[in-house]
């Protein structure tokens, strides 16, 4: 299952590669915010005392602090300290407050490396394929979490997803040549932080999108196409 929306439109003229995908990051300043929001969200179920909550403020805390640590296991699966559910526990069972600078620090520095090593210009980077195989192995980390998971029960690859606004991949095709533009929705949308307002996302801007359409054929480039809804904002 996808976690960050997809666009797929007809490639320009200009593109010399059957598909190119356009990874739009959100801010350095917004990926910070949204991990503090996750430690918060962990520290308030786990280290904070629920006594004076009802079941169902339990339940809310419950759910958004299993969401939170999905997130960060996925996206910091190639740390020592994120390498499997054990680890991270034990990581962020450290925190002396909802709002650690430790733990903080550590997650911005991460960032500051992620950033560093894949070098995106003005907030974005660009995945070219060849095939549609080629292009879903390569855009796996930037739409989902890792499927890679070793003997052990820790996941191999990092999982960029929770940092994606949106993903747009543009290619050679007689249907979307008329114009429409066709979108992969997530299954659902992370609870918390930067995902938990989707009304202000690109897709929604949109007049009418197509939603859960795309269907992979490796007979043809992608010459066959399935849709099963309209979407109308």
């Amino acid at each position: 299952m996808t976690c960050v929306v997809t666009k797929f439109h007809h490639a320009p003229l200009s593109q010399d590669t059957p598909f190119l995908a356009t990874v739009e990051l959100y801010g350095r300043n917004e990926i910070q915010e949204m991990l503090q929001k996750y430690l918060q969200a962990y520290y308030q179920f786990h280290l904070q005392s629920k006594e004076e909550l009802d079941d169902e403020e339990v339940d809310a805390r419950e759910h958004e602090a299993r969401t939170a640590l999905d997130v960060l296991v996925a996206m910091f699966a190639e740390r020592e300290s994120f390498r499997n559910e054990d680890h991270a526990n034990e990581f962020l069972s450290k925190a002396m407050s909802k709002d650690d600078r430790n733990i903080l620090q550590c997650f911005s520095t991460w960032i500051d490396e992620f950033m560093g090593k894949h070098k995106p210009q003005d907030g974005l980077i660009h995945v070219t394929a060849s095939t549609a195989d080629e292009l879903s192995n390569r855009l796996e980390p930037w739409v989902t979490t890792s499927s890679m998971i070793e003997d052990d029960g820790c996941t191999q690859t990092a999982s960029f997803w929770p940092m994606v606004r949106i993903v747009r991949v543009g290619m050679q095709s007689q249907l979307l040549q008329r114009g429409i533009v066709i979108s992969d929705l997530p299954g659902s949308f992370p609870c918390l932080a930067l995902h938990e307002t989707p009304h202000n996302h690109p897709l929604f801007q949109v007049s009418a999108t197509r939603i859960k359409c795309v269907q992979w054929h490796q007979s043809d480039t992608f010459g066959s196409v399935s849709t099963t809804s309209w979407w109308h904002p």
